[in-house]
């Protein structure tokens, strides 16, 4: 009967887990959005993208330490990407594309 109370545990849990992240996946488009709109409206493009190379570079550019091919790696790599297509100036994190 123990198993079974620890299976139900797990199962409750590993729910709770799945509500929290559809939860938070709904939000993602919505800040998304708002993001780059502000990226896009902010009047010195250049200093922001000085300012999020600061910041990026503080955080230990995740993108440098994630596995490459990795789905965290390649998320950061199409989220940056954005990011540059709204943005006049290059942000200069990520690496030299061929």
């Amino acid at each position: 009967m123990e198993n079974d109370e620890k299976l139900k545990t797990l199962a409750e849990s590993v729910s709770a887990l799945c509500d929290s992240l559809a939860e938070s996946a709904g939000s993602h488009p919505v800040l998304l959005a708002a993001v780059l709109s502000m990226v896009r409206m902010h009047p010195d493009q250049k200093r922001f993208a000085e300012e999020f190379r600061r910041v990026w570079l503080l955080l230990g550019s995740p993108n440098q330490s994630a596995g490459p091919g990795t789905p965290y790696a390649d998320r950061i790599d199409e989220s940056l990407e954005m990011l540059e297509e709204v943005l006049a100036v290059p942000l200069g994190v990520r690496p030299p594309r061929d």
